[in-house]
């Protein structure tokens, strides 16, 4: 179109560096790409502008210098970001390759064998975690009897509040669910450190439930002074908590709560 003296009516986009070293590798090809192609855009309506601008011979000397000017402006930025996006590319192969020699340094391997290494050691890594699952399983087994002859009683109900070291939430549940079995009637309450965090447990048989017991009220409140929160169903609750120093004070809260349901 025929425009009077001033800015031009079009819609031109700067594409100014955008956190380029922040992208990764898919997303700088891709930018890569699209700035390739506007640059060869951008060339092109340069060397040919009335091929890609309709009334292009109706518009002013000035108008037209106007345009291309910045159409230039658009070619030096789309430059400067492809230049620093190729760079980009470079260093980012050069850390890849750097960090798979480190990897195949630390493996034992050559490049050719780093995913059947790795996958290697993933079983036996496996295999190793089985085995001391096992171990794990063997020790607490062995501590039963220690367990069941800590019971004492409390208003009538048979109970028994033990801790131990380093059994996690599964073993501590399954142990639990013997002592249960083993004791025919009561409850059981049992705390384990492991790592920086407290592991609870309470499991109650049915018949004490008809006294009041709530094992889910009982983990609740126990797990408080330790820092954490938990609860459940009346003759089953699972807590963690992260006060791994509050074990002793929460393991005789138990009793205290227990004496509180059961009257």
């Amino acid at each position: 179109m025929k425009g009077k003296l001033g800015k031009p009516q079009i819609n031109i986009q700067f594409f100014a560096n955008r956190g380029i070293g922040k992208q990764s590798d898919r997303e700088l090809r891709k930018s890569l790409r699209s700035w390739e192609e506007k640059l060869d855009l951008h060339r092109r309506k340069v060397q040919n502008p009335e091929k890609y601008d309709i009334g292009w011979n109706d518009k002013t000397e000035r108008h037209k210098a106007g345009l291309v000017k910045h159409w230039e402006k658009e070619i030096r930025n789309f430059e400067a970001n492809i230049e620093q996006a190729k760079e980009e590319l470079i260093k980012f192969m050069e850390d890849k390759q750097r960090l798979l020699r480190e990897a195949c340094a630390g493996l034992k391997c050559t490049e050719k064998d780093i995913l059947k290494k790795i996958s290697s050691q993933n079983a036996e890594l496996k295999e190793k975690d089985k085995e001391i699952a096992e171990l794990k399983s063997k020790l607490t087994s062995g501590a039963e009897d220690d367990i069941l002859n800590s019971a004492k009683d409390i208003n009538g109900v048979k109970t028994v509040a033990y801790a131990l070291e380093d059994v996690d939430g599964n073993a501590l549940r399954d142990l639990a669910d013997k002592i249960r079995n083993k004791m025919g009637s009561g409850v059981v309450v049992l705390v384990s450190k492991m790592n920086d965090k407290v592991n609870l447990v309470a499991m109650s048989t049915k018949d004490v439930l008809d006294k009041g017991v709530h094992c889910g009220n009982i983990v609740k409140s126990i797990a408080q002074i330790a820092g954490g929160k938990g609860g459940g169903r009346p003759n089953m609750a699972q807590a963690g908590a992260p006060d791994v120093s509050k074990v002793d004070e929460a393991l005789n809260h138990a009793s205290e709560v227990l004496k509180s349901q059961v009257k």
